[in-house]
């Protein structure tokens, strides 16, 4: 009850900070974020994704046994289906304890959806959506 009530406030919601990261640009990393030409919009893409490969093995042999999938790229707790305001944890890659955020989160009961952009990515998100206020 205290996260709604007085916390929830202060944190973006994970919606928000996924249309923000989509429309990221690489400024700083872009040789590695987009080793095969120009970046763009797009380039930075939350992670937990079945559809991208690089994230196949992971979500396959450690998510999918703990019972965890990822919708649109995001793990989200199942209190954060309740109505929608889920605050966004972004990881810098999915072995930084992936599932183990998303167990703790699920029996504390949180409203929180979790997914990792790369570390690459998750430099020039935090840069850049700190600059922006988000």
């Amino acid at each position: 009850a205290y996260l709604q009530s007085k916390a929830m406030p202060y944190f973006s919601h994970a919606s928000d900070v996924d249309a923000a990261i989509r429309h990221l640009t690489p400024l700083t990393f872009q040789d590695v974020i987009c080793p095969l030409g120009p970046c763009g919009p797009g380039s930075i893409v939350p992670q937990c994704d079945i559809n991208i490969p690089s994230s196949v093995d992971y979500i396959k042999q450690q998510m999918y046994p703990a019972n965890l999938t990822c919708q649109d790229g995001w793990w989200y707790s199942p209190a954060c289906l309740v109505d929608g305001k889920c605050i966004a944890v972004i990881l810098g890659e999915s072995d930084w304890n992936m599932v183990e955020w998303c167990v703790a989160l699920m029996r504390l009961n949180l409203p929180v959806a979790v997914t990792w952009l790369g570390w690459y990515g998750e430099q020039e998100a935090v840069s850049q959506l700190t600059a922006s206020g988000l």
